[in-house]
């Protein structure tokens, strides 16, 4: 036993030892033109506008992670870390939230990761990372629960149709796509 304790820290010792190799990087340098930037977001900005949410006990309690709009809809949609939904109409008046709607239920989400607008079908849908897409109305009752067929994990998607959904996903390097 002892001759292998003394030869693996041999080889430790040895390893260490050796001498370092001088390894040259290179940095690629892209020149940017500062000089001919926009000086104006109105060239490509429509409008900016600041709307007020309404805040009350149950609408907004938590830090937002991502907050999409529908023009169609006139309506926005919050999604907080804890994987809960809040709807608020174009002015900023509060709707509803998803906080009852998150449970084991039949009618209720496990998990949520990414949310969109479903002009079609006039409601907000929840991807779950197992390929369920569950479509909520803006008060939070159940529309539609789709399961989209899938090899792995999901964490976003876009809604192309009633019928098409739509999920990049990369992994290790490629690209796949899935529709069903």
């Amino acid at each position: 036993m002892n001759k292998i304790g003394l030869i693996l820290l041999l080889a430790i010792v040895y390893g260490c030892s050796l001498s370092k190799q001088n390894v040259t990087i290179e940095i690629e340098t892209i020149p940017v033109a500062v000089n001919d930037m926009l000086a104006n977001a109105s060239s490509f900005i429509g409008k900016i506008e600041i709307i007020p949410l309404e805040t009350n006990d149950s609408s907004l309690t938590q830090i937002g992670k991502k907050v999409i709009y529908n023009r169609e809809m006139d309506m926005y949609a919050l999604y907080t870390r804890d994987q809960i939904v809040f709807t608020f109409t174009g002015d900023g008046r509060f709707i509803a939230n998803s906080k009852n709607m998150q449970g084991q239920g039949p009618q209720e989400y496990n998990m949520a990761l990414d949310i969109k607008f479903n002009p079609d079908l006039k409601g907000v849908d929840l991807l779950d990372p197992y390929g369920l897409i569950y479509t909520y109305s803006p008060s939070f009752n159940l529309i539609s629960k789709k399961k989209v067929k899938s090899e792995f994990v999901l964490n976003k998607f876009m809604a192309l149709s009633l019928h098409i959904m739509f999920s990049l996903i990369l992994l290790c390097g490629q690209v796949k796509r899935f529709c069903s």
